[in-house]
């Protein structure tokens, strides 16, 4: 795998994103096409299938910067060389035979470049006792609670609060504060968190990243992948000073509103602990859990 490497002062054309409008960091607004679809929320889809497959696709789009996906059965293995466990999984979400196999070949290409790994799978899976077995016969050890797979479809979209304003990064600059809070709120490592938030991802049609200011400062930032119409939702960050006052949510709902402008007739996550509660009164619902393993 190749190093990860910034692109300093890269800008994207806004012709190419079609979410707005937005305010670019440089003060004035940028133009965006804004498209109203009449949401079908009654699609037959397996919304606990859904959110996990719509999390593996974004962060298989981290793996184009310098990392690989490899496929083994019904477990895909997402390495972005990255050192940081969580951007090097292997995802169990179909299947119902003994994934032992397929689990540990995919663990032995992490191997190859001593990559720390976790290993996901949902709660409750046919392949759930198989999985656990995998992966403590291979050293891993489970990561905290189940974490809950969430779904949104009712896309109705609040303003933003008096006072907040939102921020679709168009340049590398724009990228800071996600870089600064990736470190800040979910431990990164600085070279991860920039290489994470490297300026090559502007010119993806697929990503979008957004900061919210107040008072002169940025307050919260979230990314949205899009894969085919589902919108899903990481890395909301909310820095401990300014918890409790909604910027988490609107954050949120900004990335909502894009993925629904954009074409999305859902929006999903996989929510943390302290974030489960929030996503839950914006309307979010649960659809499943996922229990993660980690191997350093």
């Amino acid at each position: 795998m190749r190093a990860f490497g910034g692109i300093s002062g890269h800008a994207v054309d806004a012709s190419k994103k079609r979410c707005g409008p937005v305010i670019a960091a440089s003060g004035g607004p940028v133009a965006g096409s804004l498209v109203r679809l009449d949401v079908d929320k009654e699609a037959a889809v397996d919304p606990l299938l859904t959110a996990c497959e719509a999390h593996t696709a974004g962060l298989e789009s981290l793996a184009r910067l310098s990392g690989e996906v490899v496929r083994a059965g019904s477990a895909v293995g997402v390495f972005t060389g990255l050192p940081f466990p969580p951007f090097n999984g292997i995802h169990i979400w179909r299947g119902e035979g003994d994934a032992r196999t397929d689990i540990a070949s995919l663990v032995a290409v992490g191997e190859k470049d001593g990559l720390a790994m976790t290993i996901c799978a949902p709660v409750g899976a046919p392949q759930e006792a198989s999985v656990e077995r995998a992966a403590i016969e291979l050293g891993f050890a489970v990561l905290g609670g189940p974490a809950p797979a969430m779904i949104l479809t009712d896309l109705d979209v609040p303003p933003l609060p008096d006072g907040v304003t939102s921020v679709r990064a168009m340049t590398a600059a724009d990228l800071a504060a996600p870089t600064r809070f990736s470190v800040e709120v979910f431990g990164m490592p600085r070279e991860v968190a920039e290489a994470a938030t490297d300026a090559s991802t502007l010119t993806w049609d697929d990503l979008e990243w957004f900061t919210l200011w107040a008072g002169g400062e940025p307050v919260a930032t979230a990314m949205l992948f899009l894969a085919d119409d589902t919108a899903n939702i990481f890395n909301v960050a909310v820095p401990a000073a300014h918890r409790r006052k909604g910027f988490g949510a609107a954050a949120t709902w900004e990335a909502v509103r894009c993925g629904r402008e954009r074409g999305a007739v859902r929006s999903t996550l996989v929510a943390s602990v302290m974030g489960a509660p929030v996503y839950t009164r914006m309307g979010f619902e649960t659809a499943g859990h996922v229990r993660t393993f980690v191997r350093v």
